[in-house]
């Protein structure tokens, strides 16, 4: 249940989301379908909230492997 010190929700469409993430928009709906993106259904209309699309994608950030980056010289 929201409270008063939670920000106001930020509803975003379809392509919208395909926008943010830079993703198809069928791409988008093989989310939905597969339930791996939280959404409201409000009518016939999907809506997705903008917190919960940033966090899908940083539960999806893969971490760099070793200290070393590109392009470095060798000591």
């Amino acid at each position: 249940m929201p409270t008063a010190s939670d920000p106001p929700t930020e509803f975003l469409t379809r392509d919208d989301v395909a926008r943010l993430l830079k993703i198809s928009r069928p791409t988008v709906y093989r989310l939905v379908e597969s339930r791996r993106l939280p959404f409201y259904k409000i009518g016939s209309s999907l809506r997705f909230d903008k917190r919960d699309v940033l966090a899908f994608l940083r539960q999806h950030r893969v971490e760099a492997l070793g200290t070393h980056t590109y392009g470095s010289q060798k000591d």
